[in-house]
């Protein structure tokens, strides 16, 4: 379904279209996401260089990998296939 579509009420207000719809509105998502995954990908370990080399959103250290609530390991997983949790 599309962002004409009800799908609370389980029907489209223009049926036909979603596709069109979709396609037109998520083309700048689609054609951004590889420039998005590399700068989450730059920042997930910042603090690498140094010794508190956290994730700037879960604060866990880089050996011990990323809290399973984090929104930025969860982003990045995603992205590269894996499940989430």
């Amino acid at each position: 379904m599309c962002y004409l579509c009800e799908p609370e009420q389980g029907r489209c207000i223009k049926p036909g279209n979603c596709d069109e719809a979709n396609d037109f509105r998520l083309k700048p998502v689609y054609e951004a996401a590889p420039v998005m995954l590399e700068a989450l990908k730059e920042v997930e370990w910042i603090y690498a260089e140094r010794e508190d080399d956290g994730c700037p959103c879960c604060g866990l250290y880089k050996r011990d990998g990323h809290s399973p609530s984090c929104k930025l390991g969860n982003a990045l997983s995603k992205a590269q296939g894996k499940e989430v949790l």
